[in-house]
């Protein structure tokens, strides 16, 4: 429990604020059990204490999202990755990611670890995996727009069909987990609204 804790008005900078987020959140995760201290502009706190922790890493990856270059240098100064959002051509989006990747030189971080995700819809194609992959693209989030459940699974089975990818709806892995017990294998079919999947840049294919 904060012994004391200040938080961010609505009003704040969002600029500001989002970067001294992004350090708080880093500095919770690992934190140790008598708490962890921060006086910054936007949040303050003494010996406050996060949970549930990041399952078995002490760190989760922040992949920033936005369409603007302030947004894009945010991700490679303080992010794991950008996820570029918005109607952008394909040259604003070009320079927006070499800005994150700059960005993260400046921050003394290596940005060939800097991931890169792009929205795309149930209708991608091999062809257009190609495209995205030499532009830099790591990972794309693919949105389904169909109306019923059946439907959104139906688009789902044909991207996975047409990438040569494991059917989308297998037996869940039994999870070991101390904090949160043991769940039970379970076949229940539910919609997938979005699906995340990685490209492998030096095959430009999903996987």
């Amino acid at each position: 429990m904060p012994s004391s804790a200040g938080w961010a008005s609505a009003s704040a900078p969002r600029g500001r604020r989002a970067n001294q987020a992004i350090d708080v959140l880093r500095l919770l995760w690992p934190g140790c059990p008598d708490g962890v201290d921060h006086h910054g502009e936007f949040f303050a706190f003494d010996k406050l204490c996060s949970y549930p922790k990041p399952f078995v890493a002490t760190d989760l990856p922040i992949h920033v999202g936005g369409s603007s270059r302030a947004a894009a240098r945010r991700a490679g100064l303080r992010g794991n990755g950008y996820f570029a959002d918005g109607i952008l051509d394909e040259d604003e989006r070009d320079l927006q990611i070499d800005l994150a990747r700059k960005a993260a030189v400046e921050a003394g971080r290596d940005p060939a670890d800097l991931e890169y995700t792009r929205w795309e819809s149930a209708e991608l194609t091999v062809e257009r995996v190609g495209r995205l992959a030499e532009r830099g693209v790591t990972r794309v989030v693919v949105n389904v727009i169909a109306a019923t459940a059946d439907e959104q699974h139906d688009q789902m089975s044909a991207l996975a069909e047409r990438f040569g990818l494991p059917p989308d709806i297998r037996p869940v892995e039994a999870l070991d987990c101390p904090q949160l017990g043991t769940a039970e294998p379970t076949n229940a079919r539910a919609p997938r609204r979005q699906s995340a999947m990685s490209l492998d840049n030096s095959r430009g294919v999903i996987g």
